[in-house]
């Protein structure tokens, strides 16, 4: 037997020991959110879906009066329109200078 065998053997048996005795491994469950939910008879939904304003009970607040409206509007007089406001100024981008052009490679002398 080679030693690889050996290696294999133990990595193997420490696997199984691990799973057996449940090393590691949480047992409290995950936390996730809950929404709460009601159960309507069928009456009610019938209600719910028919489009009849619900039973509400009377509340003991009084309902505040609309405002008085005027009989007749204020005169609107003429008014001059503002002047315009002037176009706003154009700039325009520098211009980039050219840059100067490379020098031309000196020639490469043949090997002697």
């Amino acid at each position: 037997m080679t030693p690889g065998t050996y290696i294999s053997g133990a990595g193997h048996a420490a696997l199984l020991i691990w799973m057996l005795a449940g090393w590691g491994l949480a047992s409290d469950p995950l936390e996730f959110e809950v929404t709460e939910v009601a159960v309507v008879s069928a009456e009610e939904f019938a209600m719910l879906t028919s489009g009849a304003p619900p039973s509400v009970p009377q509340t003991e607040t009084p309902v505040p009066e609309a405002p008085e409206v005027p009989a007749a509007l204020p005169e609107v007089t003429e008014e001059t329109p503002p002047e315009p406001a002037p176009p706003p100024e154009t700039v325009t981008p520098p211009q980039p200078e050219e840059a100067p052009a490379p020098p031309e490679p000196a020639p490469v002398a043949p090997p002697a």
